[in-house]
């Protein structure tokens, strides 16, 4: 079962610590503004949304170096980029960055929404520009951008959303005052019909037998 919290990890450094003792395997999902211990030999996905003004804009805090300093030349870490209309155009400059940073590799994710019309939700002509530009991108930086052929073309057909693996009985996520999240870890008022959710993808491309999808998350899974 995959248990997830809301908040920031690194906060309750204890936590980590306890958690990597226990349990054979853990991932973490973090902003970055805390370097987690190096003797937690664990993947980390680091969120990046963009470059150092686009980054702090989003995030509504001046964090952007701080969160470089953290992770430069941590091959534990996985830059997690989700992209909407605020940062779309910045997908080759994120992946640089994450290059420059020398990290493990790059994933990216789309912005979901409680509704169709949401205006930061990419479709059309954009989302046709953002596949591209993630395939072109990944051809750029072979090994480095995390996802599969069959994962990019994902974002648009939205094939996972049917059999979401968030909203299975293997899967429990938790707000921070420990009531249940639902229908995912993205809360009660996701439309998933907008969902751009790497891990349900993940997982629909697994079910699909797609090697070169399992032969990604078998890599970035084994720290």
């Amino acid at each position: 079962m995959q248990c997830s919290r809301g908040g920031e990890p690194s906060l309750r450094q204890n936590v980590i610590e306890m958690a990597d003792k226990i349990f054979d395997g853990v991932f973490i999902v973090s902003n970055g503004t805390s370097k987690i211990p190096e003797n937690i030999n664990r993947r980390i996905f680091v969120s990046l949304d963009g470059n150092r003004e686009t980054h702090n804009k989003i995030r509504g805090a001046d964090i952007f170096d701080k969160v470089m300093q953290n992770i430069k030349n941590d091959k534990r870490v996985v830059i997690a980029s989700t992209l909407s209309k605020t940062n779309y155009k910045q997908i080759e400059e994120i992946a640089k960055i994450a290059k420059d940073a020398n990290v493990f590799g790059i994933i990216f994710s789309m912005y979901t929404a409680d509704n169709p019309d949401d205006r930061l939700l990419l479709n059309g002509d954009d989302l046709e520009y953002v596949i591209s530009t993630i395939k072109k991108s990944k051809k750029e930086n072979p090994g480095f951008v995390l996802l599969s052929k069959m994962m990019i073309d994902t974002f648009k057909t939205k094939n996972h959303v049917k059999n979401c693996f968030l909203r299975s009985k293997f899967t429990v996520s938790y707000y921070p005052d420990l009531s249940v999240k639902t229908p995912c870890v993205l809360g009660e008022k996701v439309d998933c019909s907008t969902c751009g959710c790497i891990v349900p993808i993940w997982m629909h491309c697994i079910r699909k037998l797609d090697v070169e999808s399992a032969k990604i998350v078998g890599r970035m899974f084994a720290v």
